[in-house]
């Protein structure tokens, strides 16, 4: 009887987990769906249950293989521990908050790691990743500065410290962005000059051709 909880116990939580993990990955498959960014974060870090939620993270990003999909899901999971920060702190746990901090900063860092590898895939929609980007995570840097200034004055550094780190690490991935940007349009200012000097040589060509005099 036990054995057989045990193991009733042990399915619903994989069926739990994964359900968690493939539902978004299903979503993915419709591309003309709008994106909407997901701050749910009903279950946190000092829940027992916890790394049912990262475990599922980590299937969920091992099965989305699409860059530009990968780097949403990066997203997502950055916001996500940023939210939980700041729900942290609310509850008077600075110290957990820190350490979730540090993931967040992790997740800034992965996104960099994105771009840095599969950036030549992401090119054409850079300007409008860049605008998503320091949008969504200026706005819970913003929400985190806030909630730290109602906690007790010893908890602060620490926060701060890793407040600071999150906030250049988001610096580097706009530098990054700004820095692909700056290639790929030189790189199509480059391509628009050789096409514009080939159709002048070929209109040259063109015109030589019309005025060598026809003989007898």
């Amino acid at each position: 009887m036990i054995k057989t909880a045990k193991i009733l116990l042990i399915s619903l939580i994989v069926v739990f987990a994964l359900g968690v993990c493939l539902i978004p990955v299903l979503a993915q498959t419709n591309t003309n769906q709008p994106e909407q960014p997901t701050t749910n974060v009903s279950l946190l870090p000092d829940s027992p249950f916890y790394f049912l939620k990262t475990w599922a993270e980590k299937v969920q990003e091992t099965f989305t293989l699409r860059s530009e999909s990968k780097l949403k899901l990066m997203e997502k999971l950055g916001e996500k521990r940023a939210a939980e920060a700041q729900k942290l702190i609310e509850k008077g746990k600075p110290e957990l908050a820190q350490k979730i901090m540090e993931k967040y900063d992790q997740r800034l860092e992965k996104i960099q790691t994105l771009l840095d590898k599969k950036g030549d895939k992401l090119d054409k929609r850079l300007d409008e990743t860049q605008s998503r980007i320091t949008n969504r995570f200026e706005k819970r840097n913003q929400a985190l500065q806030q909630a730290m200034e109602k906690t007790p004055e010893s908890a602060r550094p620490g926060l701060q410290r890793a407040l600071d780190n999150n906030k250049k690490q988001l610096e580097n991935l706009q530098q990054v962005i700004n820095r692909r940007i700056e290639n790929r349009d030189r790189l199509n200012q480059r391509i628009r000059q050789k096409l514009e000097t080939l159709n002048q040589n070929i209109n040259s060509g063109a015109e030589n051709v019309n005025e060598v005099p026809a003989t007898n």
